[in-house]
């Protein structure tokens, strides 16, 4: 019974994926085990395309399909690898971050989200990974990382798409010496969004403290073991 059950589910799942507007539903990853450790799929919306890569029981990546660039591993522009002691604290290190620029980057997180949908996360934190190019500063790559098992699988690719347009539009960062060095630049942070106030931008707002302490943005929020998705 329980197998026919998670037939329909999934039935389900893959109808409301082709539907635009709704949840692209990877969500039956969350449901359904798979004989495959990681798989990669194509979700194709209106004019633009998103690739979800999820590796089994742990992480879920979504990226604009020509977002990938491929470029591998942070290092020096000419192939040399980075030190121990730089690799630790790249995310810190490679570009300049202001208070706007942080301000920024957490009010559209914020802004892409419903109250309604920031509410249904249940406080989930979800993490993000820009890439930026160590010539002009202009984002490249804009990478959204959640666990297997998590709520913001039923959140529209619209909210992603918005946010990723939006980070290459508004956003422009200074490399620092050291990230002018490298083949890319990389910033790395986990947030939990607050969603907007009655479609309002809460951009002012006051900055969300975190229950492990710790502010949610960038500048304070940054993971200390970034990588490359």
């Amino acid at each position: 019974m329980k197998y026919k059950i998670n037939l329909l589910k999934l039935s389900f799942c893959l109808l409301i994926c082709s539907i635009p507007g709704q949840s692209f539903a990877q969500r039956y990853y969350n449901h359904f085990t798979t004989e495959k450790d990681y798989r990669s799929d194509t979700l194709r919306m209106g004019d633009y395309t998103y690739i979800c890569d999820t590796l089994k029981g742990y992480r879920v990546t979504l990226r604009n399909i020509e977002d990938h660039s491929g470029r591998g591993e942070v290092c020096y522009a000419d192939g040399t690898p980075l030190e121990p002691e730089i690799e630790s604290d790249l995310h810190m290190r490679s570009v300049h971050i202001t208070s706007d620029i942080d301000t920024r980057l957490k009010s559209i997180v914020d802004d892409a989200f419903s109250k309604e949908q920031a509410e249904s996360l249940n406080g989930q934190r979800m993490h993000i990974v820009l890439n930026i190019s160590p010539i002009d500063g202009q984002i490249t790559d804009v990478y959204f990382n959640y666990i297997t098992i998590s709520e913001y699988a039923d959140i529209p690719i619209e909210v992603y798409r918005d946010m990723e347009v939006r980070f290459k539009n508004e956003v422009h960062f200074t490399p620092t010496e050291l990230g002018s060095k490298l083949n890319y630049c990389l910033l790395s942070w986990v947030q939990c969004p607050n969603g907007r106030i009655n479609g309002i931008s809460i951009e002012d707002s006051e900055r969300l403290v975190l229950p492990d302490g710790l502010p949610n943005g960038p500048s304070s929020d940054l993971l200390n073991n970034a990588s490359t998705p």
